[in-house]
């Protein structure tokens, strides 16, 4: 702990960059840099720029690249003269095509531009999410709007860099579903097996971490119901693909540790396809860690995993602890491995692996005896069905039963433990979360592997992957048609006050203790069914209003202020 302080003091902080903030005075200004990446927007004329010399190329539904700059030099305009002066920092261009056309521009490009830089703006809301501060952690520090004519390419300028290939790897396949979507053999389906432009717009979200063009409508909906978590690959992505390379592997006939070796290889460079962002590597450095134990034969243990991940992160970087999206995860891990597992394992999970080869009565003697005694009685109950047919069914029904129970454990669990970091983070309780994620999560089994087929059919022709391309529709557009009605909902779009710092911690140490009483015994895990429930309330009991002393000139004020905010 003493070294992770000392890691953090010593941690380089994002560059504010006022130098080149100090140029954003609403004055056109000449841009020389550098490209560091290019993604393709929706076509749509921008909303904030209104400056009189844009209306001429504003045109609705123009094609847009949004344009990472690394600034080299800019014009420094004063009323006697211009000049070119040195600069380093990031700006976020939105390039417009003239008439209708495309823009050529590469990652590692040169280029300059006149353009009028505009700082993100921030909220005065003390402890409210700055997108400022989220573009100025990956280098901008400002943005601005120009169309496409006005970029003028240096020649002899391009340079080439490592983010420049990774970012250009994730449009180069999220571009190759968009083609798909819009070949012949995809648009001859009917509707309900077509995957259209939204549903391409998905996919790339869903698969490759791309979600500039998925649908707003789609994206809010998604967002109410709590099962946004579809869109942003990490750790449930991660490991399914595992899965299904070492199943594939074995199925191939390769031994386990070929097919160890090869998920090994084939992961990072799954990772590179969608962007190598920070949930993505959180998730393969686990997923890594887990493989090679295994590969060891050692005894796997997810916490353990998850504390060797969690180190490793917070070793690269220490701020990451008080990041959103690490809590998150860690607690989502925690709450499924930690909570929700223990519990099934205490419960019914061992009758899961009892309803296997029942023929084998020799299983029985290495079973708790409740579980022999389980796999007797379905004997039993077998041998007395008139039927042959729905005997072999009866374990196979059980085993269905048995994995929907675990399903809803798992949910309920996971949803009861993130009531804590939606309140205070997005001030939201996802009521709708548990049926939308009791769909989604199984499916998501089944739309990963379908979209991989899709995509590796479609760099060989649209037409193999016209099949898995048709099954991946309809299970989108079912899972869409679902989410979409329980939007509809009143209760779909619940807000709640940020719990205070104490009643925060006081959560925190419910689910610690629950985490606690569902590994230690059978007995104490009844615990659990006390202490999740106070842990939710606690999280969402309603905080006090902040008042402060004012004079009395302001005290009306304020009254009107704290009645809107309540």
């Amino acid at each position: 702990m003493g070294v992770g302080l000392w890691s953090t003091q010593l941690e380089p902080a994002p560059a504010p960059q006022k130098q080149l903030a100090a140029y954003a005075d609403g004055l056109s200004r000449t841009l020389d840099g550098h490209i560091l990446r290019v993604r393709q927007l929706p076509g749509r004329a921008p909303e904030e720029d209104q400056d009189s010399d844009a209306g001429e190329w504003e045109q609705p539904g123009s094609p847009a690249l949004s344009v990472d700059l690394e600034l080299n030099a800019i014009e420094d305009v004063t009323p006697d003269v211009s000049r070119m002066v040195p600069v380093r920092g990031g700006v976020r261009v939105t390039v417009f095509a003239d008439h209708g056309e495309a823009t050529a521009l590469h990652c590692g490009d040169r280029v300059r531009l006149p353009a009028r830089l505009r700082l993100p703006e921030r909220y005065r809301d003390p402890g409210a999410w700055q997108y400022a501060d989220y573009l100025l952690g990956q280098g901008i520090v400002a943005t601005a709007y120009v169309p496409a004519a006005k970029v003028e390419p240096v020649a002899g300028g391009a340079v080439g860099a490592l983010r420049c290939r990774v970012y250009a790897a994730q449009s180069w396949a999220a571009t190759r579903m968009l083609k798909y979507a819009g070949s012949g053999v995809n648009r001859e389906m009917p509707e309900a097996l077509r995957l259209n432009a939204a549903d391409a717009g998905m996919l790339n979200a869903m698969l490759f971490g791309d979600r500039m063009r998925l649908d707003h409508q789609l994206r809010l909906g998604f967002e109410r119901t709590g099962s946004f978590h579809l869109f942003v690959v990490s750790g449930l992505h991660v490991a399914l693909l595992a899965g299904l390379l070492l199943w594939a592997g074995r199925a191939l006939g390769l031994s386990e540790t070929v097919a160890t070796w090869v998920t090994l290889v084939l992961l990072p460079a799954y990772a590179l396809l969608t962007g190598f962002g920070v949930p993505v590597q959180r998730a393969l450095l686990m997923t890594v860690v887990f493989l090679l134990t295994r590969l060891l034969s050692r005894e796997r243990n997810v916490l353990n995993t998850l504390g060797a991940a969690g180190l490793a992160v917070l070793v690269w970087s220490p701020s990451a602890l008080f990041e959103a999206s690490f809590q998150m995860t860690f607690l989502a891990i925690i709450a499924i491995a930690g909570i929700a597992v223990p519990l099934g394992e205490h419960t019914f999970l061992p009758y899961l692996a009892g309803t296997r080869r029942l023929h084998e009565t020799w299983r029985d003697a290495a079973m708790l005896p409740r579980v022999a005694h389980f796999r007797v009685m379905l004997r039993f109950w077998m041998e007395a069905m008139p039927w042959r047919k729905a005997a072999r069914m009866l374990p196979l029904l059980m085993r269905l039963v048995l994995r929907i129970a675990e399903l809803t454990l798992i949910s309920v669990v996971a949803e009861a433990v993130m009531l804590l970091p939606m309140a205070v983070y997005f001030h939201r309780m996802t009521v709708l979360a548990l049926p939308a994620n009791l769909l989604s999560i199984p499916l998501i089994g089944l739309l990963l592997p379908l979209g991989i087929l899709t995509f590796a059919g479609s760099l060989v022709s649209p037409w193999a992957a016209a099949l898995p391309g048709a099954l991946l529709a309809g299970l989108l557009h079912g899972v869409t048609g679902f989410v979409g009605w329980l939007t509809s909902l009143r209760m779909a779009d619940l807000r709640t006050a940020g719990p205070q710092t104490g009643a925060a911690l006081l959560a925190a140490a419910c689910i610690a203790g629950c985490c606690w009483a569902a590994r230690r015994s059978r007995r104490t895990a009844w615990l659990v069914l006390a202490g999740l429930p106070l842990a939710a309330v606690i999280a969402l009991w309603p905080a006090a209003t902040i008042r402060s002393r004012a004079s009395s000139r302001s005290r009306r004020w304020m009254w009107v202020r704290e009645t809107h905010c309540w």
